[in-house]
């Protein structure tokens, strides 16, 4: 994880943490605050899901994918 996105999360959780203090305190909706975080924790799980970060070039991981598939072929 990088350092931005360290920061994000960062400040996320003390949004989200500031606003249960508000809930608790009743100066805020429940609701609303319940309806957030399901859509946060969502979107974080979609977001590392669909998140990936192949190493080398596409022709690199097509042959360490398929090595049978690029072998070349047996000489008799």
């Amino acid at each position: 994880m990088e350092a931005n996105d360290r920061m994000k999360y960062a400040l996320v959780v003390l949004a989200f943490a500031a606003w249960g203090a508000l809930v608790v305190l009743g100066k805020a909706a429940p609701d609303r605050y319940v309806d957030a975080l399901a859509i946060s924790i969502t979107g974080l799980g979609v977001h590392g899901a669909t998140k990936r970060r192949a190493k080398g070039t596409a022709s690199e991981l097509d042959a360490t994918a398929a090595p049978a598939a690029n072998a070349p072929a047996a000489v008799q």
